[in-house]
């Protein structure tokens, strides 16, 4: 039996893999981060800018709900809360 986990499968398994175009994108990635335990983005198609202002709004949303952030690669990075209890307190209030 085969036990090597190949590293994309096992960060697709954890949630959901996203690759915006735009900063205009960043509502559905927040909106996935907010309501589930994790999200990977990679901004490879996003222009400097863009980039920029990206992963310091999912940064701003990880700090609040107590998540963390792990560089993946150059243009990769996941987003993931720290615990299920924390995201339902704030999507009931």
């Amino acid at each position: 039996m085969n036990k090597l986990i190949y590293l994309v499968d096992w960060f697709h398994s954890r949630g959901q893999f996203i690759c915006p175009s735009s900063f205009d994108e960043i509502e559905r990635i927040a909106h996935i981060l907010l309501h589930q335990k994790s999200v990977s983005v990679d901004l490879s198609r996003l222009n400097s800018e863009d980039k920029m202002r990206v992963l310091y709004f999912l940064s701003g949303i990880s700090y609040a709900i107590n998540g963390t952030i792990a560089q993946i690669s150059a243009t990769k990075y996941k987003f993931s809360a720290s615990d299920d209890t924390h995201l339902k307190e704030i999507n009931q209030n």
